[in-house]
């Protein structure tokens, strides 16, 4: 169960650059933070998303935490991301798990199970690669149209914290992020134990996945390069290379 919500906490690993302009309208909530009620979330989130596809290149470094809903000052795990991406060219890594893409195919490597996974890059959405664009999951148009939520504001950023329908094993989600940039800090999601609620659900039934990051632009990789040394593709076929003849291989 672990490892599936860190999977889905990936939606939220991700840069954005952008601007915004402050909603006047303001009250103050009992926790200090002012709900904007004059700000346009969907708009928010749409703008989000546009401008982390427009994002030429985006490194990114993040600190995965996961609790227990019922129990949440006790910290069941914790890992690192980090997430790379220059035009076409994808890497991320979460644990053992490494995505590559060159733009013509995508490459998942594990080095625990020892498995390799090859898909034409427009087949590996299917792959659950760990890239910013899964956000499009949650607030592409089509999901846009079904997303409750509101916008607050603590300390000069704005929290945007919403729940959708058509991800029912999802209770909610925010992300806190920059007025001026829509650079997100933090990202939080808060997920059904059970997969779904009823209506005898506890509220308090859930996993919550917690995430601080940061932008990296000093660091860079060799996507093609480290590619090659994973498989090798010649006329339509693909094999392992030398050095990892012995994991499983496995093209879709």
């Amino acid at each position: 169960m672990k490892r599936k919500g860190f999977k889905i906490l990936l939606i939220a690993v991700l840069s954005t650059a952008g601007v915004i302009a402050l909603a006047r309208t303001v009250y103050v909530k009992n926790d200090g933070r002012k709900k904007l009620p004059s700000a346009d979330l969907k708009e928010e989130l749409r703008k989000m998303y546009s401008n982390t596809l427009t994002d030429s290149t985006i490194g990114v470094a993040a600190t995965i935490r996961l609790f227990d809903g019922e129990n949440p000052t006790i910290k069941k795990e914790e890992k690192t991301f980090s997430f790379y991406k220059s035009g076409e060219k994808l890497y991320s890594r979460l644990d053992n798990m490494q995505t590559l893409s060159d733009g013509k195919i995508v490459v998942q490597l594990d080095t625990v199970n020892k498995f390799v996974v090859v898909a034409a890059a427009s087949a590996g959405e299917n792959m659950q690669m760990a890239s910013p664009l899964m956000l499009q999951q949650l607030v592409s148009d089509s999901a846009l149209s079904s997303i409750t939520g509101f916008v607050e504001e603590e300390n000069g950023n704005h929290i945007a914290t919403f729940s959708n329908p058509n991800t029912p094993q999802i209770k909610s989600c925010s992300f806190t992020y920059d007025t001026l940039r829509y650079a997100i800090s933090k990202a939080s999601m808060a997920w059904w134990k059970d997969g779904v609620a009823t209506d005898t659900t506890n509220a308090k039934r859930v996993w919550l996945t917690n995430i601080d990051y940061k932008k990296v632009m000093d660091v860079k990789y060799d996507v093609d390069a480290m590619i090659n040394e994973i498989v090798i593709v010649k006329d339509n076929n693909v094999t392992l290379t030398e050095k990892y003849k012995d994991f499983q291989l496995r093209v879709l």
